[in-house]
């Protein structure tokens, strides 16, 4: 999809896990201005120099331009995040989901469901995430 994303509603989670490493932009979009950017819950969890290896810090993990596009979870020690919920939606959602939110999704585990609702209603589709096989189907 090359526009943005209207609504993005998660219907469903179980234990997916992304690594940090993975939310990543290519290097030319980097070069121009995107980035990905973790914001602690906590502000002070940033300073810690060790994370017990089952309690893992809430972020939120910004992964668009405009700010609206983010995955909040729980960060560990390896550096993989529990996913809790993602929000994408808005101006730059498109990129943020095709460039970044998608490769990362196709190394992660666990489950996920989806529906987005693409820019004017033009599209509206499911996705299910398991073990890295994502299934995207219009409705």
């Amino acid at each position: 999809m090359s526009y943005n994303i209207t609504k993005w509603k998660t219907l469903h989670i179980d234990n997916l896990m992304i690594n940090q490493v993975d939310l990543k932009y290519s290097t030319d979009k980097q070069n121009n201005g995107w980035s990905t950017h973790i914001h602690y819950v906590n502000p002070e969890d940033r300073y810690r120099n060790c994370i017990i290896d089952d309690i893992g810090i809430l972020v939120h993990i910004n992964i668009g331009s405009e700010g609206s596009d983010e995955i909040i979870g729980e960060l560990f020690l390896d550096g993989t995040i529990k996913v809790k919920d993602i929000k994408l939606y808005g101006e730059g959602s498109g990129t943020a989901y095709e460039e970044i939110l998608k490769p990362a999704l196709k190394k992660s585990t666990g489950y996920l469901s989806a529906r987005l609702i693409w820019e004017g209603g033009d599209t509206i589709e499911n996705i299910v995430v398991q073990d890295g096989d994502i299934i995207e189907c219009e409705l």
